[in-house]
């Protein structure tokens, strides 16, 4: 994840949000943000990287559809080393 949120920044195009969720403060900032349709409305483009299942509960997984859906927001999901999303 570190290389695609460092080209990003690279780049004036971007202005670019990263939330590091192995640490309380971020966690809660996750939870904030896809937890209410407004504030994921805010971003173009939501890159999701070595995430743990727990933060996809059944609520989140239907913000993050209708953002995709009803607000033409981009996603992308990497499933990196943690291998979580196999398990799905």
């Amino acid at each position: 994840m570190r290389y695609i949120r460092n080209a990003l920044t690279r780049d004036p195009a971007w202005e670019v949000q990263s939330i590091a969720t192995n640490e309380e403060a971020g966690r809660e900032l996750f939870q904030e943000i896809v937890g209410s349709m407004d504030r994921l409305g805010e971003f173009d483009l939501v890159i999701l990287g070595e995430l743990e299942p727990e933060f996809l509960e059944s609520g989140v997984q239907s913000n993050f559809e209708r953002y995709v859906a009803e607000l033409g927001g981009g996603m992308i999901i990497i499933d990196g080393g943690l291998g979580a999303f196999r398990e799905q």
